[in-house]
């Protein structure tokens, strides 16, 4: 009996050892516990601070931007945007395609400030950047210390396989040379070869092109962007409302009550034959209006009248007016006129005229360059007569020393006709020397006309007089292709007047050989001795 209670004891004083050692146990595991958690703690405000450095430095790292100083323009390039800069003397250049002689198609996104002061180019890289891409659009803004703001664009492949249009929309801050881009739930589709213009502080938006591969969809809507409010909003216009027709590289100026829309280019479709591609010569005008109480813009399209001045450019497509605000008018150099002869056949004819556009009277004005002599050599000229409107300003090229420091000048000549003029000397190149002057509404019809026959080369056009054309209309019109024709015969100075004096021999041997059903006037006004001359009857 003894025995069995002395067993008992030890059992019950191991098992209260072996609570004990439990109850240590736990305590021991809850001051882990306790422990691991308030260094988990310490651990994961380490972790948050690391994570934001880190963002930090991939921050300034995308947005670092590097400026160099390069020899030269940027390389050979076409559909790239050139913007005039909105708080100081320079241009911007961006992006661009260009097409090797292998085929291939290469695309830039790079960006190039030219100062023309300085005759200096510097490129600025950042990580953060739009695509590269070509006939995108750009708009320049004062606002926030001077912006550029960039909507769409095209990229293809190399082999031009297969096509990409941008639908994104970047803003370019001019003092930092950094990019953003503006992310909008509402926003135009994707497109090229529309066009923008800055009207107080909205960007108005127009027109372009899709191509999905099968079919070119040309575009005729109209957008508007709040530069304050940073918000897209469509223009909503009535069935009946008057629009201009869907098309693409166009021109489009502000002016003080609207913005004035001219020519482009689209295909026309038709069942069963292949699209024709069809240059546009009309002129519209983008009223806009602010309502007084809400300060919110409406918009109205209003068709241009045609114009009857002979100084009229020929049909033409890739050329688009800058703004001289300076004198309310639109500049436009050269273009191009094809012709389709088949599938695979075109014949093409590139242009190196100068023209100007009213806008405020939708008329158009011929502008020439003209090198007076230097100072000392021969008569000054004259001041024009007041009702002559002929305006003049420098354009020096600093590099050009083969002229004997002779400077450019623009001439702006009247549409209207001329009064006496007391100056010895004229310029052989003026169209509005021509006589008689009652013929030129309908030489500018014909020619309007001749130039959309697709039965005729764009050559044959400019190069053939039209009826009841003088040898000065037919000169003024054309004297750039006889110059090229006198210089590719090299019997003449490659410059100059007597370069001009061989291509107006070239021209009055065409028009004397003029094909039968061209009536030739009894008399015509010769440039060189400023006289009407007995003609051919």
């Amino acid at each position: 009996m003894a025995k069995k209670s002395g067993t008992s004891k030890t059992a019950a004083k191991a098992a209260k050892k072996e609570r004990a050692a439990q109850k240590t146990a736990r305590k021991e595991k809850k001051k882990a516990t306790k422990t691991n958690k308030n260094g988990d703690q310490d651990d994961d405000s380490e972790d948050l601070e690391g994570i934001l450095e880190k963002m930090r430095r991939e921050w300034e790292e995308a947005h670092t931007v590097t400026e160099e100083v390069v020899e030269g323009p940027p390389s050979k390039r076409a559909n790239a945007t050139l913007t005039a800069c909105p708080n100081g003397n320079h241009l911007w250049c961006i992006g661009g395609e260009y097409f090797s002689e292998d085929g291939k198609a290469y695309f830039y996104n790079d960006v190039f400030r030219y100062s023309p002061d300085k005759n200096e180019w510097r490129k600025f890289i950042s990580p953060t950047c739009p695509g590269p891409r070509s006939a995108h659009s750009v708009v320049a803004s004062p606002g926030g210390g001077g912006k550029l703001f960039l909507f769409g664009g095209e990229f293809s492949s190399l082999y031009q396989n297969s096509f990409h249009h941008y639908r994104d929309f970047w803003v370019f801050d001019i003092p930092t040379h950094s990019w953003e881009r503006i992310e909008t739930k509402l926003r135009p589709s994707a497109r090229s070869g529309h066009r923008m213009a800055m009207w107080k502080h909205y960007i108005v938006l127009f027109g372009g092109f899709y191509d999905p591969g099968y079919r070119t969809r040309y575009l005729n809507d109209t957008w508007y962007f709040d530069t304050q409010e940073y918000k897209w909003k469509q223009v909503e216009f009535k069935e009946t409302d008057r629009k201009p027709s869907p098309r693409s590289g166009f021109s489009f100026l502000p002016t003080a009550e609207g913005i004035v829309l001219y020519g482009g280019y689209c295909k026309e479709y038709m069942k069963g034959k292949r699209p024709v591609g069809v240059i546009l010569d009309d002129s519209w005008f983008l009223r806009i209006t602010l309502d007084a109480s809400s300060a919110t813009p409406t918009f109205k399209w209003e068709k241009g009248r045609v114009p009857s001045s002979a100084h009229v450019p020929s049909p033409r497509a890739g050329a688009t007016m800058a703004l001289w605000s300076a004198r309310g008018m639109g500049i436009m150099f050269g273009g191009v006129t094809d012709v389709e002869r088949d599938e695979e056949g075109m014949e093409s004819v590139f242009w190196a005229d100068l023209y100007g556009y009213h806008l405020d009277s939708s008329r158009w004005t011929s502008m020439n360059l003209k090198r007076p002599k230097k100072a000392g050599q021969g008569k000054k000229k004259q001041p024009r007569a007041a009702t002559n409107k002929t305006s003049t300003f420098d354009s020096r090229d600093p590099g050009d020393e083969e002229d004997d420091g002779e400077e450019d000048k623009v001439l702006l000549a009247s549409p209207k006709k001329r009064g006496p003029d007391p100056s010895p000397e004229r310029d052989l190149d003026d169209p509005n020397l021509t006589k008689p002057m009652d013929l030129r509404t309908k030489a500018s019809e014909f020619m309007s006309a001749s130039a959309q026959n697709t039965g005729r080369s764009a050559e044959d056009i400019i190069s053939t007089p039209a009826p009841g054309e003088t040898l000065a209309m037919f000169y003024a019109r054309s004297r750039e292709y006889w110059a090229q024709k006198a210089q590719e015969r090299g019997a003449v100075d490659s410059r100059g007047k007597e370069l001009r004096r061989g291509g107006f021999g070239l021209a009055e041997e065409r028009y004397c050989e003029s094909p039968p059903g061209v009536p030739l006037p009894l008399f015509f006004f010769c440039p060189w001795t400023e006289e009407l001359t007995p003609g051919l009857s």
